[in-house]
């Protein structure tokens, strides 16, 4: 979640990573455009089910969403949910460093 000067990435309904340390919306030169959800070159990663809303949602409603019954969950092994978690941490870490840069 990108809103003003803060940041956080939830990966299941869970708070992964945040940093209130962005500049500004005003004192940036550039909004974030486009989004890259998945692996690079050597990586094996593969990332499904990724929802983008226009305002924040509450602890509570990322919890609701996780805890949802339906049809598009499926039981992946601790080893995805890891490759998953490391990847959109570092897709955090990665704006985090863009919207330093502007």
């Amino acid at each position: 979640m990108l809103q003003g000067n803060k940041g956080s990435v939830y990966v299941d309904g869970v708070l992964v990573g945040n940093t209130n340390k962005l500049p500004p919306l005003k004192s940036r030169r550039h909004d974030i455009s486009h989004f890259y959800f998945g692996g690079g070159e050597n990586s094996s990663v593969t990332v499904k089910n990724v929802f983008l809303y226009n305002r924040p949602l509450s602890e509570d409603e990322l919890k609701a969403v996780d805890q949802s019954d339906v049809s598009w969950k499926s039981a992946g092994d601790s080893s995805t949910l890891a490759d998953v978690s490391r990847l959109l941490l570092l897709l955090f870490v990665g704006l985090w460093g863009f919207a330093a840069l502007c």
